[in-house]
């Protein structure tokens, strides 16, 4: 069964949120719940880092090379929970994420 957000890798968790980030992150944590190491639970979704309010996730599809998605973790009133919970660290830690990312994957074109 092929459920949007949810890799290959990770195609053992069983449901659908219906929705293609909320389905990715569940599909993390259940992978992570059955054994699974975080951090290749989190590359097999492009996840570079996981805030309290927000993720950093490499697009799938992106428009550049490096393209790089900030995703609010509760879709539900998801622009006021960003404004109020996600600070300056969250957003500082994922800068150096993406920038470590960019070294270790320079683009091919």
């Amino acid at each position: 069964m092929t459920r949007p957000g949810v890799p290959e890798a990770l195609a053992g968790w069983p449901g659908d949120l219906h929705c293609v980030f909320c389905n990715m992150l569940a599909a993390v944590d259940y992978a992570i719940a059955h054994g699974m190491p975080q951090a290749e639970a989190e590359a097999g979704s492009h996840i570079l880092e996981r805030g309290k309010a927000c993720f950093l996730v490499l697009n799938a599809f992106p428009y550049n090379n490096g393209h790089l998605m900030v995703v609010p973790i509760s879709m539900k009133r998801a622009w006021q929970r960003y404004r109020s919970n996600c600070n300056r660290n969250d957003a500082t830690n994922a800068s150096v994420r993406a920038s470590a990312a960019c070294r270790l994957s320079p683009p091919a074109g």
